[in-house]
């Protein structure tokens, strides 16, 4: 079974995600900021990061610039899901290190479209 992370500073959000996920047989991980969200991905075994852009101190753009910086979780996929529909925002996330984008709201049918695409096994 997939370890899904998710970053998100909305405990809402991160709560129908969650429990969306996990109803698809996902084991599910959240973390409610950037710095909780680097620190899981050290000290779990993490399969794939969903991760929000939008968040207080910091934002996606710095976790994907560290998560490729470590060792660790550099070939960790990270699949950013925002609600910043610019494709300048797209393209910074892509330039930092995400492997796909996913613009709030989106339909739960591409999410876990995405979350296959990099987690074959997982289909």
């Amino acid at each position: 079974m997939a370890h899904l992370l998710i970053i998100e500073d909305d405990p809402e959000a991160a709560r129908i995600l969650e429990m969306s996920l996990k109803r698809e047989g996902y084991r599910v991980t959240v973390a409610m900021n950037g710095v909780q969200g680097l620190n899981t991905m050290q000290t779990q075994q993490i399969d794939l990061v969903l991760l929000d852009l939008m968040m207080p101190g910091m934002d996606g753009y710095e976790v994907c610039r560290q998560t490729r910086a470590d060792s660790r979780t550099a070939t960790l996929p990270l699949v950013v899901v925002s609600a910043r529909t610019q494709e300048a925002d797209k393209q910074r996330a892509f330039r930092v290190g995400a492997n796909s984008y996913l613009t709030k709201p989106y339909r739960r049918a591409d999410l876990l479209a995405e979350i296959q695409k990099h987690l074959p096994a997982a289909s």
